[in-house]
């Protein structure tokens, strides 16, 4: 299933390349926002195993997203996708 929103990134080839491939008629009715919502961020030491953050590093180069953001974003999908199976 395609993204309907644009990435979340200041990386603008990145925000170019999205625009390029994805059909953007249905955000013709968004509002501009003149800023971007923060979120608290607190640091957390994870262990994880070498190969499993080798191949986040490598999708982060062919993505040009930080591998760190990749990390944040799976955890995130793991954790809704929990949420939305248990009542």
């Amino acid at each position: 299933m395609p993204e309907l929103y644009p990435p979340d990134t200041d990386d603008l080839e990145e925000l170019a390349n999205w625009f390029d491939t994805h059909d953007t008629t249905k955000l013709a009715d968004l509002e501009e926002v003149s800023e971007r919502p923060t979120r608290p961020m607190v640091q957390v030491t994870l262990r994880l195993p070498a190969d499993l953050v080798d191949r986040y590093r490598r999708l982060a180069q062919r993505t040009h997203i930080p591998y760190t953001t990749l990390i944040r974003s799976a955890l995130l999908r793991a954790l809704e996708s929990v949420e939305q199976q248990r009542p």
